[in-house]
C-alpha cells in the first residue's frame, strides 16, 4: 500500500449488492484497521460482454466464480498498473485465475501472478481456521484438484498425507458430511404427521368457531 499498490478484494460470492454490503460490514468489525486500505463507494452491479455480472462497490469486488473479471475492471479502471499479484486460499480459484491471466490478449502487456495460500498451518496446526469438509467440492486437497495442486508445487504423495489428515481430524471431532442424507425415524415421522393433522383439524373447528361468533355478533348490531 504505502509503494501506491491498489489492493481489492474479490470474494466468489454472488455479484449482489448485499453481498458487497456484507464484505464491507466484515471489514469494518476487524480490529486489524481493514477500512483504512479498503474503502467503500457506492455499490453497482455490472453486465459485462460475456454475459456475466459483476458487483463493485470501491475496493470489493463480488464476482461469483469468475474473479477474473474482477482484475480485468481493475485494469481498466487502472491502465497505468504493470504487474498484478492475486492472492487466494481456494486452489481451485488461483488455478482458474492464473489459467484467465495466460489466455487473454488484453493481459499480455501486464505481468500477472497467482498465488495460492495454502491454509493448512493455520487449519491443522494453529487451528485458527476450520476447515472446509473433505466432501466438499471447496475442500483443498480434494482428489479431482490433483493437476491444481501440483501445478502449485505440492507432489501427490503430499496431498495424500494431508488429505489423510484431514479426514483423521474430521473423525475425532465427530464431523460428518454435510451434504450426506439422514436416515429417517420412521416412526417419528408419523408422529408428526399426526399432530400436523390434529392441529389442522383443531384450527378447523377454531375458524368455524369463529365465523359462528362473528355471525352473531353481526346480527345483534
Amino acid at each position: 500500500r504505502e509503494s501506491g499498490a491498489i489492493l481489492r478484494i474479490v470474494t466468489a460470492r454472488e455479484p449482489r449488492t448485499m453481498v458487497v454490503e456484507g464484505v464491507f460490514a466484515a471489514i469494518e468489525r476487524s480490529p486489524a484497521g481493514l477500512a483504512e486500505l479498503f474503502p467503500r463507494d457506492a455499490i453497482s452491479v455490472r453486465s459485462l460482454e460475456d454475459g456475466a455480472k459483476i458487483a463493485v462497490g470501491g475496493a470489493v469486488f463480488a464476482t461469483g466464480y469468475h474473479k477474473a473479471n474482477a482484475i480485468a475492471q481493475v485494469l481498466l479502471e487502472f491502465p497505468a498498473v504493470k504487474r498484478v499479484i492475486f492472492v487466494d486460499d481456494a486452489v481451485v480459484n488461483a488455478s482458474a485465475v492464473a489459467h484467465s491471466m495466460e489466455s487473454w490478449p488484453a493481459l499480455k502487456q501486464v505481468e500477472c501472478v497467482s498465488v495460492w495460500w495454502d491454509p493448512y498451518v493455520e487449519e491443522m496446526e494453529l487451528r485458527t481456521m476450520f476447515p472446509e469438509h473433505t466432501s466438499s467440492s471447496d475442500f483443498n486437497y480434494a482428489p479431482f484438484l490433483e493437476e491444481d495442486l501440483s501445478r502449485f508445487g505440492v507432489a501427490k504423495e503430499e496431498q495424500a498425507t494431508r488429505r489423510a489428515a484431514y479426514q483423521e481430524r474430521e473423525e475425532a471431532e465427530g464431523r460428518r458430511d454435510p451434504n450426506a442424507r439422514e436416515e429417517i425415524d420412521v416412526k417419528r415421522l408419523k408422529d408428526v404427521e399426526g399432530n400436523n393433522a390434529r392441529l389442522t383439524a383443531l384450527f378447523g373447528r377454531m375458524g368455524g368457531a369463529a365465523r359462528r361468533a362473528s355471525g352473531r355478533l353481526s346480527l345483534s348490531r
